[in-house]
């Protein structure tokens, strides 16, 4: 499958069978799949959001992750959990999000951010590049169980911006 631009403006996503425009003012950001669906990030008025679509079921479309003004990327999906990025906790994170449960997690915790995060084949490991005073450097670490929950949120947190004061 992949992600076709068309010219009046719109994205289309095309597979073996057949092609799907999304509505007027919907960008797709990613594409993965796994057994019938294609899941993909959507950028719109409301904000980013993670949604999956089943061609073999008449492009019959679901929102999995709803809109909000939270930066989304680096979509992955292994075992019915996708992986992607996320600055919901106010830096870049890689995230988990159980597709059965709707349970999203936070799998990394760094001093400036970590991107682009890729299950090991059991999903017990997580590799990735985190980014340091010194730039990126490639990592692999364990996924923990008890990683932290994450709530829904319309944006990030705040932790990055100085203060501001009404004038």
């Amino acid at each position: 499958a992949f992600v076709r631009y068309n010219l009046e403006g719109t994205y289309s996503l095309v597979c073996i069978e057949g092609e799907w425009t999304l509505p007027e003012g919907v960008e797709v950001h990613g594409l993965c799949g796994e057994g019938e669906w294609l899941y993909y990030l959507t950028t719109a008025s409301g904000g980013m959001a993670i949604e999956r679509v089943c061609p073999t079921d008449g492009w019959r479309r679901e929102v999995v992750r709803k809109a909000s003004h939270t930066s989304l990327s680096d979509l992955r999906v292994q075992d019915g959990v996708l992986y992607f990025g996320s600055i919901a906790s106010g830096y870049d994170e890689v995230h988990a999000l159980n597709v059965a449960t709707g349970k999203e997690h936070r799998l990394t915790t760094s001093r400036y951010g970590s991107f682009d995060g890729a299950p090991s084949p059991d999903g017990s490991r997580i590799a990735l590049a985190v980014y340091d005073a010194e730039g990126y450097h490639l990592a692999v670490g364990d996924v923990e169980s008890d990683c932290e929950e994450v709530a829904w949120a319309e944006v990030p947190q705040n932790v990055v911006n100085p203060p501001r004061y009404k004038w």
